[in-house]
């Protein structure tokens, strides 16, 4: 209840998005600690903790109504999660090295080599445990052009921005927000190693199936086609 008058669709999915994010980290070992040491297992924890910086980011934008920046927030959330995954399951000990070398203008030029997006997720085929390719590549399909479109200040925000976002369009961005989010924390479970911390995501999706894509109240893991899309 806000001012006495009942919540809208949008604040109770903003409430619930954050309850959703206190359940996943409470059920993960503090301070996520991963369970084998090294350059990898380093730098992909950096990579999710980054996208749940961003999918936290991305509520507080749209609880102060900085709906078009909050949307834009979405890609970088997406890409730091595949680049969370990439780093784990598919790259190369050469492409660790030049993802974790001391920062120097030689290092940050060599960075830019990495792959980007749709190549980071075209890897994590046969690669990634079941399911993980195939949410990855459904939400990129399903979202990523258009929120490609927010970076660049391209039709899609120009038009939304001018007129206005419908209530359901920014809370299906929560929703595929939040699926992120999950995705992210059972990283954290899959670098602690711990099949409980693994579990317990897995309940919370259940549990918080009303902030969730479809797909993701189908299932309790990421064996489908990803998030649903959003007309964005």
């Amino acid at each position: 209840m806000l001012g006495g008058m009942a919540e809208s669709k949008l604040q109770a999915t903003l409430r619930r998005s954050d309850e959703l994010d206190d359940a996943v980290l409470a059920a993960l070992p503090n301070p996520y600690v991963q369970a084998v040491r090294n350059p990898r297992h380093d730098a992909s924890l950096a990579a999710s903790l980054m996208s749940l910086e961003h999918g936290r980011a991305i509520r507080l934008l749209i609880s102060a109504e900085m709906i078009t920046t909050g949307i834009g927030v979405q890609r970088i959330q997406f890409e730091a999660l595949a680049r969370s995954m990439w780093l784990l399951y598919a790259a190369s000990a050469d492409q660790i090295g030049a993802a974790t070398a001391p920062m120097s203008p030689k290092a940050a030029k060599a960075g830019e080599k990495l792959p980007m997006a749709a190549e980071m997720v075209q890897a994590l085929r046969g690669k990634a445990p079941p399911g993980a390719y195939e949410a990855m590549a459904g939400f990129k399909v399903a979202t990523l052009k258009p929120l490609h479109s927010y970076a660049h200040a391209g039709f899609h925000p120009l038009k939304r921005h001018m007129e206005g976002y419908p209530e359901t369009l920014v809370v299906q961005i929560l929703w595929n927000s939040n699926a992120l989010l999950t995705m992210a924390c059972s990283m954290f479970a899959a670098l602690a190693g711990s099949a409980a911390a693994m579990r317990a995501v897995n309940e919370a999706r259940l549990a918080f199936a009303d902030c969730l894509p479809v797909i993701t109240k189908q299932v309790s893991n990421e064996s489908a086609s990803g998030p649903r899309r959003p007309m964005i």
